[in-house]
């Protein structure tokens, strides 16, 4: 018969306290000192008394080992638990206000995603997304972050005043061109070398997607791009989103970046 070595540490270690228990009630009940007490009998309380403090030192401290990591994972697991409702709580009053919104608008399925334009893993979701558009109908609310500094603020800007054309093709061409690699790559050497004058890097790709450079320019400098940016940082705190991609698929969190498939099966 096989026995869990967990049980028998249990069991060896409460043997141990139990006999820490009978010494000490021996030594209370058989062997009070008295001012007849030889030495040898002194000397055998002493190592009695010892024995009985290891058996309860040792005994305490192998129930600790076997059952502190379970009260830890426990109070941790109701803990992560708390923080998850509460954050499904709060997702539910998120909606795609603030967002640039692609895909079908009036689809039954809403995914928001909190993204940073820079952030590798967001680029790789964006194009995850993108293939699990194509395959169901669903709706893509993207709330860009700045995560990154200057030069994701500054991409945030343009793909907002992208999206306030109210084109929808062209945004969602824009956001294939600013999410390739290709792309990204001249961008970070193009904004580290010359960011006051980066929109004259910007005008290749926003006329590659159709618009009017001009219009975007004048665009970056609307107050509600700011509004929008500011609104989507208060709900990112709310959330408690510190980290990017993070993502809310029919109002469930899910943080982190998923794969298609992983998507459309929470669909």
């Amino acid at each position: 018969m096989n026995i869990n070595p967990l049980i028998m540490l249990n069991i060896s270690s409460i043997l141990m306290l139990l006999i820490a228990v009978a010494i000490l009630i021996f030594l209370s009940m058989k062997l009070q000192p008295s001012k007849k007490s030889g030495v040898k009998l002194l000397a055998a309380r002493a190592s009695l008394s010892m024995l009985a403090t290891m058996f309860i030192i040792c005994g305490f401290v192998r129930l600790a080992v076997i059952h502190i990591p379970y009260l830890l994972q426990s109070t941790g697991g109701a803990m992560q638990e708390k923080q998850t409702k509460s954050k499904s709580k709060a997702a539910k009053h998120i909606t795609d206000e603030n967002a640039i919104i692609v895909g079908n608008l009036e689809a039954k399925n809403t995914i928001i995603v909190f993204t940073d334009p820079l952030c590798g893993y967001c680029v790789k979701l964006h194009h995850e997304l993108v293939e699990v558009a194509k395959l169901k109908d669903v709706k893509l609310a993207f709330k860009q972050l700045a995560f990154q500094g200057p030069a994701s603020q500054t991409l945030v800007k343009y793909s907002l005043a992208v999206y306030l054309e109210n084109d929808l093709k062209k945004t969602e061409k824009f956001l294939e061109i600013i999410s390739g690699q290709e792309f990204l790559t001249k961008y970070r050497k193009a904004f580290a070398a010359d960011a006051k004058n980066i929109d004259t890097f910007f005008s290749t790709y926003i006329k590659e997607a159709g618009l009017d450079t001009a219009k975007i320019k004048k665009g970056l400098k609307s107050s509600k791009i700011n509004k929008m940016i500011a609104e989507v940082n208060v709900e990112a705190r709310t959330l408690g989103v510190r980290g990017t991609p993070y993502m809310i698929i029919n109002g469930k969190v899910n943080p982190g970046y998923l794969p298609a498939d992983r998507i459309l099966d929470m669909l």
